[in-house]
């Protein structure tokens, strides 16, 4: 080889040298960086995922303290309102004051806004109670102490036409309408 080929020789293989390396370098450089940065991305997704599931965890610590208050809640309004479970509970709380309970009906009342954001499905439920002055008193202080959740809208009453003089204990039909409540 001649000697001043060489240094032509030398420069081209370092010009051919960088060209290879910036063309074949550069993109697998491009790639780690990428890479290393997906890298990171994903811990701080596993970091964060991992700070949620704890606060989860120490939520559901704090929510297992009051585990029979959330069920009275749950009793109180229910995620569905079962409509034959709501008259069972109506005529055993007429039962308990002495009254008869008798006919109900139900309409699909307005949706009510609860706190949080949150809505309440109402349902408005009308029903004949029959009784005497004091059974309708003991009546709704047994709806409004029972764990279910019920508004009274309005009450009438009427006598009994029927009734005579030597009947023991004046005897009423009532007309109760009121808003059960769920979610």
């Amino acid at each position: 080889m001649n000697f001043i080929n060489q240094p032509l020789f030398i420069i081209a293989l370092l010009v051919v040298s960088a060209l290879a390396g910036f063309f074949w370098g550069w993109p697998q450089y491009q790639q780690f960086e990428f890479a290393t940065q997906d890298a990171e991305r994903r811990g701080i997704d596993l970091r964060n995922r991992e700070q949620y599931l704890a606060q989860l965890s120490h939520l559901r610590e704090r929510l297992s303290e009051h585990e029979g208050k959330l069920a009275q809640i749950h009793e109180a309004l229910p995620d569905e309102l079962s409509l034959p479970l709501l008259y069972s509970r109506m005529q055993a709380l007429a039962a308990e004051s002495g009254g008869t309970f008798q006919s109900a009906t139900t309409t699909e009342a307005e949706k009510a806004q609860g706190t949080a954001g949150t809505t309440l499905r109402a349902v408005s439920v009308s029903f004949s109670f029959t009784g005497s002055y004091e059974d309708l008193k003991i009546f709704v202080n047994n709806i409004h102490a029972s764990s279910r959740f019920l508004e009274i809208d309005s009450i009438q009453f009427a006598s009994d036409s029927r009734q005579t003089a030597e009947t023991t204990g004046e005897q009423f039909n009532f007309q109760i309408t009121a808003k059960a409540y769920s979610y």
